[in-house]
């Protein structure tokens, strides 16, 4: 018996959420990210007062949203559907999720004003950044750009100003002080504080 292997091209979409180099400019992702933007200004210019219309806002925003989650406009989400959000979350003011990768957020964290939770990268040397001019011609973005998913534990709270960068997690019930990168992986039951980030005691 012969078999024969069917090779399935991936959607930039799938590249994207895998970590592969990917085309941000694809035709997919780009309307994707308009439909984002339009469901958080419509977020953003809601109801203060109607929690429960706000709610279901944020129910079309993200790909998942637990009860109990408050978020404080303005914010910012890349595409929000490959955000989860546990419950009792609190987001204050100001937040950016470039969410190009998974971004996971557990239960009763507390996120301060001005937090970054950030999952696309590009090559550090420029001639590696460049997508070639053939590949721009035909409708690529000008830059290579690859992600790496982001992790919030429960019982996080990440201080005001607070940057996580892409491919990190913070473990259960740590704390990220106010204006640290994060650019490696906290521990469970830890502080962390500085530029870039480091633990300088168990809260256990």
């Amino acid at each position: 018996m012969v078999r024969t292997l069917v090779l399935v091209e991936s959607s930039e979409r799938q590249k994207m959420l895998t970590g592969q180099e990917y085309n941000c400019h694809d035709a997919e992702l780009s309307q994707m990210a308009v439909e984002a933007r339009r469901r958080v200004a419509q977020f953003c210019a809601s109801d203060p007062g109607d929690e429960e219309a706000r709610f279901r806002l944020l129910e079309q925003i993200f790909g998942s949203v637990e009860r109990g989650v408050h978020i404080e406009p303005p914010f910012y989400a890349d595409y929000g559907v490959h955000t989860t959000i546990g419950e009792d979350t609190f987001v204050n003011v100001n937040c950016v999720i470039i969410d190009d990768a998974p971004v996971a957020i557990g239960r009763r964290v507390l996120i301060g004003p001005a937090v970054q939770l950030i999952t696309a990268m590009h090559p550090l040397r420029a001639a590696e950044r460049r997508t070639p001019a053939a590949d721009v011609v035909a409708g690529s973005a000008a830059w290579r750009t690859m992600t790496a998913p982001v992790s919030i534990g429960d019982d996080v709270w990440l201080g005001a100003a607070v940057l996580v960068l892409p491919g990190v997690t913070v473990g259960d019930r740590s704390v990220v002080a106010a204006g640290a990168v994060v650019s490696e992986d906290i521990p469970p039951d830890s502080l962390a504080v500085g530029i870039p980030a480091r633990v300088i005691r168990s809260l256990d």
